[in-house]
């Protein structure tokens, strides 16, 4: 069964064909795959959310500085004598450091330190007030743990001091 058409004063026969694009075409398998990449294990992936949620903490902590410095400036001798700017400006620097000092070679020492400092502004957020809601952040850093056994502990038992700081920070 064949047509014409007619287009610009010429015929132009048609013939329908068959090209299966009836309902048998949709349920053929897919087209094979071409390349599948190495599985990769779930410390790895875990370990780079982990890193980047500690790459967002460091800037977090510097606008928190900023932040307590911008606070602070209206009352310069007064309150820059006080014991409690430097128990809330310390911490926080230190905690700054210590996670721009924790990026690469990936050793498992500086998995704990990261570790413990992600423990520190997880604390810091938590009783933050308006801050809860960088706790997730915060708890993303403890992505990246230790995974051998000794740095494991340390960071454990370093992480517990390092949360209480984070809730001083937040009552000074």
């Amino acid at each position: 069964m064949s047509s014409t058409l007619l287009r610009q004063g010429c015929l132009i026969p048609i013939h329908p064909v068959d090209i299966g694009l009836r309902k048998r075409a949709f349920s053929r398998a897919p087209a094979t795959e071409v390349y599948h990449g190495a599985v990769e294990p779930r410390s790895v992936v875990l370990a780079r959310w982990g890193r980047r949620a500690q790459r967002t903490l460091i800037g977090l902590g510097i606008l928190l500085v900023l932040l307590t410095a911008v606070s602070y400036r209206d009352c310069f001798p007064e309150c820059w004598q006080d014991i409690s700017a430097l128990l809330v400006l310390g911490p926080m620097i230190l905690g700054i450091n210590a996670l721009l000092l924790t990026g690469s070679p990936d050793t498992p020492r500086q998995r704990s330190v990261a570790f413990a400092t992600s423990a520190f502004f997880a604390g810091m957020f938590a009783f933050g007030g308006a801050f809860v809601l960088l706790v997730p952040v915060a708890f993303g850093g403890l992505l990246r743990a230790p995974l051998t056994k000794g740095w494991a502990t340390w960071a454990v038992a370093m992480s517990v001091p390092a949360f209480l700081v984070g809730w001083m920070v937040t009552i000074v």
